[in-house]
């Protein structure tokens, strides 16, 4: 994963609530698989470290299940496969296996963004900085800028 990539999910964590975190964590194991794919025949290594990001990120998945509800058993199973599937990537290096699990995690984004879009719960993280986009166009071309919207963070004396 790149470090702009790294940045991007990081900037969306802060601001996210519980629905879309989810969708960035499966969007983490997309990516991660995605990495492990490129790299299968050149760095075994570079290989084997995203399969198991991408395993650490399912795990904590299912870590944060509410067994209060039914569907948690069930996504947990879902889980539970794609942790299998990449499991069995990374002892039999099997990109057959790596393409299953990377289409159950289209799905499962596909899906959790429609959730996501229903939820308007507040983000989880408070007191997160916030953050506006734009973009500033001068002699050099264009570069992306970002304002920080809230300047008395932290303590106060």
């Amino acid at each position: 994963m790149t470090n702009e990539k790294k940045q991007e999910f990081t900037r969306r964590i802060s601001q996210a609530n519980k629905t879309q975190l989810t969708v960035i964590v499966l969007q983490m194991v997309e990516t991660y698989i995605e990495d492990a794919m490129e790299v299968w025949e050149t760095d075994q290594v570079a290989y084997r470290q995203a399969i198991k990001r991408a395993d650490a990120c399912l795990v904590y998945l299912q870590q944060t299940l509410d067994f209060r509800f039914p569907i948690a058993g069930d996504l947990f199973s879902l889980y539970q496969y794609a942790i299998k599937q990449l499991i069995h990537a990374d002892i039999r290096r099997d990109m057959a296996a790596c393409k299953k699990a990377k289409k159950l995690m289209e799905k499962m984004i596909a899906d959790f963004e429609v959730i996501s879009e229903m939820d308007t719960s507040e983000p989880i993280m408070e007191n997160a900085q916030q953050l506006y986009a734009g973009f500033t166009y001068g002699s050099n071309g264009a570069s992306l800028d970002m304002v920080s919207g809230d300047a008395s963070r932290g303590f106060l004396a």
